[in-house]
């Protein structure tokens, strides 16, 4: 979400609403995260008209974010013309990204905190744990397109897949992380030491979980096992295999 100077940038201003700032030419994943983002509100009739319109204009002029900030976002007009977009239509508005929220410490319920701490504790295993959105793993929810985010729990010594998850990306970020984080936990036969992870917005929703069970937590700015699992999963959504 974004605003220009103060104001608001709302579908009502004949904007996109919650489009997130593009690259210089967006890519298709791009394009499904936009999808995604704005499913809520293009089943209204009234809004799909203009998302198509905009669509086969980009279709017409791929490169139109070329030599543009990817702070720069277009926004249609008010009322669309009788006529096909043109890239005159648009009007290119400066968007200023806000800041993500803090995210709040998850909770255990006492009967997932009482059999996490009846699981042996390893001194020298370490997992990998990351939750990330993956365009490749979308799927419909209620008949409305839904980006998927994937949790994986990986053994860094070995690479082994401990779990993994996938669930709606709609759902609040902290809240799906600290669930998927807990129930990836349970399948593991033992606790580990140390939990690693890449994106420090984790680290609070997960350290009172990890404090009670004696886990200490270290971001790095690399998950190997982790990474070469998600590729693997990536060559497989493209249709390859996991190899």
């Amino acid at each position: 979400m974004g605003k220009q100077d103060g104001e608001d940038c709302s579908p009502g201003q004949g904007g996109v609403r919650q489009a997130p700032p593009l690259g210089i030419q967006p890519t298709a994943t791009e394009w499904l995260g936009i999808w995604s983002r704005l499913h809520g509100f293009v089943s209204k009739r009234q809004d799909l008209p203009r998302l198509i319109a905009f669509c086969r204009l980009f279709e017409n002029h791929p490169s139109m974010y070329e030599g543009r900030s990817t702070a720069e976002l277009p926004f249609l007009p008010a009322k669309l013309p009788d006529r096909p977009l043109t890239l005159a239509d648009l009007d290119w508005r400066r968007c200023l990204r806000l800041p993500e929220p803090p995210l709040s410490a998850f909770t255990p319920t006492e009967e997932e905190l009482n059999r996490l701490l009846k699981l042996p504790r390893s001194p020298g295993l370490i997992f990998e744990f990351d939750s990330s959105l993956t365009p490749g793993a979308s799927f419909t929810e209620n008949g409305r397109p839904c980006l998927g985010r994937t949790a994986l729990l990986v053994d860094s010594r070995v690479g082994i897949v401990i779990g993994a998850e996938v669930t709606p990306g709609g759902v609040a970020p902290g809240v799906s992380t600290g669930e998927v984080f807990v129930s990836l936990l349970l399948k593991s036969p033992q606790l580990p030491s140390k939990l690693m992870i890449r994106n420090p917005r984790w680290g609070p929703v997960v350290e009172k979980v990890c404090g009670a069970l004696g886990i200490e937590i270290q971001i790095a700015k690399r998950l190997p096992a982790l990474e070469e699992v998600e590729a693997g999963l990536q060559r497989f959504l493209a249709g390859g295999s996991m190899r």
